[in-house]
């Protein structure tokens, strides 16, 4: 049987959490834990781009109108993850249903170790079943007062479903997270802050590139951040010198890529 099924989840468009799901699902994948990365981000759907998946035929889409069986939608992401995306085809979108999530996904739980489900930001239906089929919840923020105070109303949402909070994970942040805003996020989201991930060139750089920056660029600082809030997420003890980079990686990100990353 599966061992986890997570749902990555925020409260606003654009902090970031694709990103995030991308790379910890890769992470974990590269850590040997057999991983499925499923794009539940039914109306903008971005985890096949971001992993260069172009030429996908039978997608999620087909799955939720129950026109393809899951297997046959799956496809091989890097590092051994598996993949299971939409197409970007507004026609694929008409009538996929997602409340034959739950029993899409059955025939396959006991095919992994770990489920990395990224869902659309806010509470439209689309977030919220995913929600209620999930074992954990991990919610990602902007160090900022508007993400969140949206992210507290998943927050709420998720804990009258009685599910598990994992914690939440604060995003680009530059330099250290101040203190004092640090138990503000964590007073008023009811969790703990589980990893701050670094506002890193490296993740841009790499999504211009259409692959993870925990495989692309595995010694840069967000990789490490990155790889070890996976290992945390799921229980790995992993010695710190297997993660940490052995020096900084330095690149300059041009004019396409710099405007590319403020839509992640």
């Amino acid at each position: 049987m599966v061992s986890s099924v997570f749902v990555i989840a925020s409260g606003k468009g654009g902090t970031g959490k694709t990103t995030l799901s991308v790379n910890i699902a890769t992470a974990l994948a590269g850590l040997g834990e057999k991983t499925l990365l499923i794009d539940a981000d039914l109306g903008m759907p971005n985890v096949g781009m971001f992993m260069k998946l172009d030429e996908i035929t039978v997608n999620f889409y087909d799955v939720l109108k129950g026109t393809a069986k899951i297997q046959d939608a799956i496809y091989e992401g890097p590092a051994g993850l598996k993949v299971l995306p939409c197409s970007l085809s507004l026609d694929s979108y008409q009538n996929s249903n997602i409340e034959r999530l739950k029993s899409s996904i059955e025939p396959i739980l006991d095919d992994y170790d770990h489920i990395i489900i990224d869902t659309p930001p806010g509470l439209n239906k689309n977030a919220l079943v995913p929600f209620q089929i999930s074992d954990k919840i991990v919610l990602v923020v902007n160090d900022d007062i508007t993400s969140i105070v949206d992210t507290l109303k998943s927050a709420k949402v998720a804990k009258s479903y009685g599910k598990h909070i994992e914690g939440v994970i604060v995003n680009r942040i530059n330099g250290n997270l101040e203190s004092g805003l640090k138990a503000k996020i964590q007073k008023t989201l009811g969790t703990n802050i589980l990893s701050e991930i670094p506002n890193d060139p490296m993740i841009a750089k790499a999504l211009s590139l259409q692959t993870p920056v925990v495989s692309k660029y595995p010694q840069s600082e967000a990789a490490f951040t990155l790889k070890r809030t996976a290992a945390m997420l799921v229980g790995i003890d992993v010695p710190e010198y297997s993660l940490q980079p052995a020096e900084p990686v330095v690149e300059r990100l041009g004019f396409f890529s710099r405007v590319k990353a403020m839509f992640v």
